[in-house]
C-alpha cells in the first residue's frame, strides 16, 4: 500500500523542522539521498527521495503553499516512492491538493496534527512525539 503521511498544522509551528528531522533519522538509519528534487541536504526546505534496499521515500517539508507542492508530488510519484511524507496546512489549497493527488496517484493519507497549542507547552516533547510517530508509520510499512 503506498502511504502519504502528512504532518498538518497552521503555518510557523515547525512543521519544515520536524520532516527535517524525519530525513535526518532516516538518513542515520542508513537510507541513501539519492536525489534532490529542490533544495539540497544543507536547506531549511527541501524536497528529496531517500532509498532503502529498493524501497524509495519522498520527503518535503513544503507544505504552505499548494504550488510548491505541486512541484513536488508528482515528482515523488514518476522516482517510484512508494511512501510519502509532506507537510500541509489544516485547509485550504494544500488540502485539497494532496487528498486529490493521493487520490489520483493511489496513495492512502495518514494525516499527523501538530497543534500550535503543543509546541508552546513543550516544542521538543512535541517534535519528538511527531517525528516518532512518523518514523513509526513508515518503518511498520516497509518491514511488510
Amino acid at each position: 500500500m503506498k502511504k502519504i503521511v502528512v504532518l498538518q498544522g497552521v503555518g510557523e509551528i515547525g512543521k519544515s523542522t520536524t520532516i527535517g528531522i524525519v530525513r535526518d533519522l532516516f538518513v542515520g538509519e542508513g537510507w541513501e539521498e539519492v536525489e534532490y528534487i529542490r533544495g539540497n541536504k544543507n536547506t531549511k526546505d527541501f524536497a528529496v527521495i531517500v532509498e532503502y534496499n529498493s524501497m524509495k521515500l519522498g520527503i518535503c517539508t513544503w507544505g504552505d503553499n499548494v504550488v510548491q507542492l505541486e512541484l513536488c508530488l508528482p515528482e515523488f510519484c514518476k522516482g517510484g516512492c512508494k511512501f510519502i511524507v509532506c507537510a500541509m496546512r489544516t485547509r485550504g489549497g494544500t488540502v485539497h491538493y494532496v487528498e486529490k493527488f493521493a487520490k489520483e496517484n493511489g496513495y492512502v493519507l495518514f494525516p499527523i496534527k501538530k497543534s500550535r497549542e503543543a509546541i508552546q507547552v513543550n516544542y521538543d516533547k512535541e517534535n519528538r512525539k511527531v517525528v516518532a510517530e512518523i518514523f513509526k508509520l513508515i518503518k511498520e510499512a516497509v518491514s511488510k
